[in-house]
């Protein structure tokens, strides 16, 4: 605690203030006193010597003089310390009022609570990352098949799968097995006939478009299972760190609360201190405390 405040005795801060104010107006007084302070009389006459005047007259006591200093010197001193007790209690509050959560935890000796990261989520790549030399190779495996299946049995709207294009241009010749190109004795003909039966042609495209749909159902299958793993993963994470963080903040908050009510309790303790009147300044006090009960 400050050497200014104390528990018992001393004098609250508004009669400090009071005081000190009386103080400050006393010396002023005194030190008005001292500026007119003169050690010559002064008396005026006419040149003839008429109407002789005294118009000044000096200091007969000098003990005054040096009782005048002392007095403002007790005053300023009695003011200084007041002024320095207020302060020291103002001083108190405001830190008070300053004091954040952490700086409380710091000075009950609590462990402060740690706000608990975000989670890094996981993602398709993590997943394969984590798969052995066999489950990755069929994972490339049946990538890479169903790709290149897809690629030449498949038609789109900007390309045709080569399988698919030569299986279309059989069926076409089927219908129109030949063609004239020129005219007249340089007119050829193209006769276009089967070197595989149609329905043998359907059938294996067919049957590659069978190993084509296995192909993208196993990995489908694999593609979901890792999408599970994913979510599953992710999910469990997310609420783990839901939970810790429910758990900081209802830490947090019980700190705030804390504070809250040490807050309070201090600041009535802090309004019940007193400013302490040193023995050196109790003649002053009492001096200045008569002068209220005069007024």
């Amino acid at each position: 605690m400050s050497v200014f405040l104390t528990k018992a005795g001393g004098i609250t801060s508004t009669s400090a203030n009071t005081l000190a104010n009386w103080a400050k107006n006393e010396a002023f007084a005194a030190t008005i006193e001292l500026l007119s302070l003169t050690f010559v009389n002064t008396r005026i006459e006419l040149i003839n010597g008429e109407n002789p005047k005294t118009v000044g007259i000096g200091a007969k006591d000098t003990a005054r003089v040096g009782a005048l200093i002392e007095k403002i010197a007790k005053l300023n001193s009695f003011c200084a310390w007041m002024r320095e007790g207020i302060r020291a209690k103002e001083t108190l509050l405001r830190e008070l009022n300053n004091l954040d959560v952490e700086e409380y935890a710091d000075l009950k000796g609590i462990e402060l609570p740690q706000e608990p990261d975000y989670p890094s989520m996981v993602n398709a790549q993590d997943i394969l990352d984590e798969m052995d030399v066999k489950k990755r190779n069929t994972y490339l495996r049946l990538e890479a098949f169903a790709a290149a299946f897809g690629k030449y049995i498949h038609s789109t709207s900007d390309a045709t799968g080569a399988v698919a294009r030569a299986r279309n241009e059989l069926a076409e010749k089927i219908i129109r097995p030949s063609k004239v190109e020129g005219s007249g004795r340089d007119s050829v003909i193209y006769t276009y006939t089967p070197s595989v039966p149609l329905d043998e042609v359907d059938a294996m495209f067919n049957a590659l478009q069978e190993t084509q749909r296995s192909y993208e159902q196993q990995l489908n299958a694999i593609k979901y299972s890792i999408e599970s793993e994913v979510n599953m993963r992710n999910a469990k994470a997310q609420g783990e760190y839901n939970q810790a963080l429910a758990a900081f903040q209802a830490e947090m908050k019980a700190l705030r609360e804390a504070l809250h009510e040490y807050k309070i309790k201090e600041r009535e303790r802090i309004g019940r201190l007193k400013i302490v009147v040193p023995n050196e300044l109790k003649e002053t006090y009492e001096y200045l405390n008569s002068l209220g009960h005069e007024k």
